[in-house]
């Protein structure tokens, strides 16, 4: 009895329960991790870089609409 609801709760834990630890800690570091420092670098890089971006052309066209607003196109 001991050895079978050992092994059983071994790997039922290893399979239901371990994957969702596994994953539940994971995603949130993940977002804790990729929120600030992507915040932190976008909000650093978004202001000097726009000049770069736009006149190469690379990926942001920046469109000034006719309203005054500035539109940014993904391309």
């Amino acid at each position: 009895m001991q050895s079978q609801t050992s092994g059983v709760a071994s790997v039922g834990n290893k399979n239901s329960e371990g994957d969702n630890h596994q994953q539940s800690p994971i995603e949130p570091k993940l977002e804790q991790l990729q929120r600030p420092q992507p915040s932190e670098n976008n909000f650093s890089n978004r202001r000097p870089p726009q000049a770069e971006p736009t006149g190469n052309g690379n990926n942001i066209s920046v469109a000034e609409g006719e309203r005054g607003r500035v539109e940014v196109v993904w391309s």
